[in-house]
């Protein structure tokens, strides 16, 4: 049976970190008609990332810099999954490993990632960033009573043991947070997670080039959301699709 010190080893052996580039690492320079070649999405769990990102994905040529294990290291989530199954088959144990772990690569690779893409915008990365000039951010908010109804329905990355079994309930819940989420561990409830993460898309529009958007403004007219992403980004084709 492992240790203290051999496990925290472990958790900590994870990927490639990645604090800042060597000297010798390629940093991306715009396109040659000076429009973005990099894009970062964030926005909370259940507030239509997925979605924004298949709009850009068909419409426009960029690199994504990846805020999701799948996109950073493809693979790794299986490989994380097996090894935590050959340590412990207690499902409350394998929850927590699973986050640390999670939350141990994006720490160690916030440099290259600029973290999670459900995270709060880590502004001394991003500051840090020498090709911060070529870097579109774009953030995805959803109406707070309309995502906490969401997560209430999926909770993703829930650390409690048992789930509120009334949305009124789950609202005044304490919520726990992981370190990836950029954010203080205890909130009052998940409200209070959706405060934080909006107050950081701000501080981000202010600090960066980045493009605000409520998910639902996107659902309603995704035609006005391309034509403003197409100022900063090159079409792939003529028309949207």
């Amino acid at each position: 049976m492992p240790n203290i010190k051999s496990l925290g080893n472990r958790l900590r052996s994870l990927g490639k970190v990645a604090a800042k580039p060597d000297n010798n690492e390629t940093i991306s320079g715009s396109s040659p008609d000076g429009r973005k070649t990099l894009i970062k999405v964030y926005g909370e769990i259940n507030s239509g990332t997925h979605f924004v990102h298949r709009l850009l994905k068909r419409n426009f040529s960029y690199e994504s810099i990846p805020g999701t294990l799948a996109e950073a290291c493809p693979g790794y989530r299986e490989t994380i999954e097996q090894e935590i199954k050959s340590m412990t088959s207690d499902p409350a144990k394998q929850l927590w490993i699973r986050q640390l772990k999670m939350d141990a690569y994006f720490q160690g690779n916030l440099w290259s990632t600029l973290g999670w893409k459900h995270s709060t915008p880590p502004l001394g990365a991003i500051s840090s960033r020498p090709d911060i000039d070529n870097i579109l951010f774009i953030t995805v908010t959803k109406n707070p009573y309309a995502w906490a109804l969401s997560l209430f329905r999926r909770p993703y990355d829930y650390l409690g043991v048992d789930l509120p079994k009334t949305f009124s309930k789950f609202l005044t819940e304490p919520w726990l947070t992981v370190k990836r989420d950029n954010a203080p561990a205890l909130l009052q409830g998940p409200i209070e997670l959706w405060n934080i993460k909006t107050k950081g898309y701000s501080q981000l529009s202010r600090s960066a080039d980045a493009m605000n958007y409520r998910y639902e403004d996107i659902l309603t007219d995704p035609t006005r959301f391309l034509d403003a992403i197409s100022k900063r980004l090159t079409k792939k084709t003529n028309q949207f699709i």
